[in-house]
Order: C-alpha cells, then structure tokens, then sequence
C-alpha cells in the first residue's frame, strides 16, 4: 500500500520552528546559567543606558509635541510648512519643558533659601535640647563610653597635626585622591551618558517614523504574522496606556499643586507658593508622592511655626481625601482603568524591583497587562452557565396513509 508523500516545509514553517527552537534554547540556557545570564544582562543593560534614557526622553517630548504637530496649521498644503511644522514643534515641546522645569525648581529653590537658616537654627536647637536631656539623664556618659574617640593630638598640638592625624585616620592621601579620581570619573561619566541620551532623543524625535518602520520590519522579520500582529498590538496599548497615565498624572499634579498653594494662602501657612510647587512637583510619583512633598512643606513650615505645621498637616490629609476620591479617579483613574488595590500592589512591586523606575512604570505597566489579557483571553463568562440543554421537539406526526 502507498503511502502519500508529505508536503515540503515552507519557508514561513521553517523560520517559525526556527524561532520555537531558539527561544527554547534561550529558556533553557536562562535557567542553568542563571547567575551568567544576569551579569550578561546587566552588562548590557549598562552599556544601553544611555539609549534607554534617551529613548524615554524622546517618548515624553513626543507626547507635547504629537500635540502641537495637530495644532500647526494641520489644513495647510505649503510644503514650507511640512518642513518647519517637526522642528518648529520639538522645539516649543523642549522650551516648554524646560520652562515649566526652570519655573518650579526656581520657586522651591527661591523659597528653601529662605528656609534654609531657620531649618538649620531650628536642628541646632533639637541638638542642643536633646544633648542638654541626655546630659541630664545621665545617657551621655553611657554614649562616650560606648563611642570609640578619634585619637587625634592634643589641643596644645598645631592645626597642621590635627590635619595630617585626621587624614591618616581617614586612609591617608592615597585614599582621598582614590576617591576624588572615582568621583570625578563617575562624574564625567553621567555627564557623557546625558550628552549621548539627549543627542539620541532628537535623532528619535525627528525621525520618529523611520524608527518605527524600522522596528516594524525587524518583527516582521523575526517573528511569525500572528505573533507579529500580537506584538504590534501589545505596542498600541503600552503607548495608549502610558501616555494617558503620564498626561493624567501631570494634570493631576498641576490641580493638586494649585490647590495645596491656593488653600494655604487662605489659611495663612508660610511658603504657600513654594510647597504648592513641591507637592504638585512629587505628586507626579503615584501614591505617594504627594506625601514626600508634605514632608519638605512641613520642615519648612514648622522653621516658622510648629503650630502652623500641624494646621498644614490637618490641611493636607483634607485636601487628599477631596483628590483620592473626586479629582485621581476622573483624571487618571478612569483614563488607566486600575483599582486602587492593583495601584499599591504595583508600586511597592515596582519599586522593590526596580527603584523608582519601577515606582513611576508600575501603574502603566499594570494598566497595559490588564488590557492584554482582557484582550486576549476568551469569554469565561460562558463557562460558568449551565451548558445548554437540547430543545424538546414535538413527536413526528405519524405518516398518513397513503390513499390509493
């Protein structure tokens, strides 16, 4: 008996074993050399940096200057036009930027001058009360014994000595230049990566459609149609969700700014302007954010009047409940679509993993695997009915006779 032959493999078949076979062999190295894989990662990660911030400085320019592109003059047909609408926009996005940044680091920087010689007057005075109540209760003989004393020469010896026995108790002056070469380097480091992040952020920014179909055309070459589809799909919601969690944020932060600075002149607290400024600043971090921006406004407050601080803090838990419940979920809640619980969860997850990256990318990234797998999955609602039962169908009718 003949067997039929099987059909050749195509070549969409082959590339798509191809890719099932690589990434196997990519799990399966991942867990033997665990440890291998992540150095290699961090690596790379490392040598990346750079790109990465600039690729996630492109992205914030792009959400104001996508805005003003539909602004300037959309009906036009003048090629001139065309060409001046990208350069034109990008740099209004970064003047902007850069005006909104200038604008609230000057007013706190402004106003923490001010504060500054309070501040540290008022934790000279913390130190001195505290030193005088340890003295008192008899603490501070218990800590100078316990303490290790810096064996440095007598009052009777030069300032020269006291210097050189102090930098021979701190490693002597090959460690302070070790230090001083190690900073300076990391220094000039950072400097290079912003230089290299910045350049790459205006390459991306001009040419933002190139970018785009060129990473359009390295899925489609390395993976099959369906899973490029997918993966194509997964990029639009991403955008969507991170783009309105960003613009939901900062209008967010700019309403709680406004309204923290307009309550506390009314109220008649001091540097209303400045922690306005602050708390509108550091609410941009979900959660709690706004809280790190309560603590400065506190330490500057409570340099004026302790009393005043408390009032400021009674004002804020108000103000929060009015922003949790009424202003974060007609802003940013309803444009993301995540529960609160799923927020905190986020965050702290987030933040555990990766610093404060993970802190401000948590929310987003959450909002978009919700999507997905909203997207993806199939209707499990149908699952938990009764299966159908079959109709109950009337008896045939029995055949009438045939009349002959």
């Amino acid at each position: 008996m003949s067997q039929t032959p099987s059909a050749p493999l195509s070549k969409h078949d082959l590339k798509h074993a191809a890719a099932v076979i690589g990434m196997a062999a990519l799990a399966a190295l991942a867990v033997l050399k665990f440890d291998v894989v992540m150095g290699a990662l961090g690596i790379v990660i490392g040598v990346l940096t750079p790109f990465i911030i600039g690729g996630v400085i492109a992205y914030l320019i792009n959400l104001i200057m996508g805005r003003l592109e539909r602004l300037f003059f959309p009906k036009s047909s003048s090629k001139a036009v065309a060409k001046l609408r990208r350069p034109c926009c990008m740099l209004l996005s970064v003047v902007l930027l850069l005006g909104i940044l200038s604008f609230v680091v000057g007013i706190i920087s402004v106003e923490m001058a001010q504060a500054f010689p309070a501040i540290i007057n008022g934790a000279a005075g913390m130190v001195q009360s505290l030193q005088e109540w340890l003295s008192s209760s008899g603490m501070l003989d218990k800590i100078d014994e316990w303490a290790v004393p810096l064996a440095l020469p007598e009052s009777g010896g030069s300032w020269q000595e006291t210097v050189k026995a102090l930098i021979n108790k701190l490693g002597g002056m090959g460690g302070i230049a070790s230090t001083v070469f190690v900073a300076g380097k990391s220094v000039g480091g950072i400097a290079v990566n912003a230089v290299v992040a910045i350049v790459f952020a205006l390459y991306l920014l001009v040419g933002k459609e190139h970018a785009l179909k060129g990473a359009r055309t390295l899925v489609r070459w390395v993976f099959p149609p369906q899973i490029a589809q997918r993966i194509y799909h997964a990029g639009r919601v991403a955008n969507e969700c991170f783009s309105q969690f960003i613009m939901g944020q900062c209008l967010e932060g700019i309403i709680l700014g406004t309204l923290c600075g307009l309550g506390m002149k009314l109220l008649g607290l001091p540097y209303a302007l400045a922690v306005g400024a602050c708390v509108g600043l550091t609410s941009l971090i979900p959660l709690v954010g706004a809280w790190i921006g309560a603590a400065v406004g506190v330490l500057m407050i409570f340099s004026v009047e302790p009393i005043q601080a408390v009032w400021f803090v009674i004002f804020l838990l108000i103000l929060q409940q009015i922003e949790g419940n009424l202003i974060y979920p007609f802003v940013v809640g309803s444009s993301v679509g995540v529960p609160g619980i799923w927020v905190l969860v986020a965050i702290f997850v987030g933040g555990a993993l990766f610093g404060i990256v993970g802190i401000l990318a948590g929310v987003p990234v959450v909002a978009t695997i919700r999507r997905l797998v909203a997207d993806w999955r199939p209707d499990k609602d149908d699952d938990l009915q009764d299966p159908p039962q079959p109709e109950l169908q009337a008896p045939a009718a029995a055949p009438q006779a045939v009349q002959e």
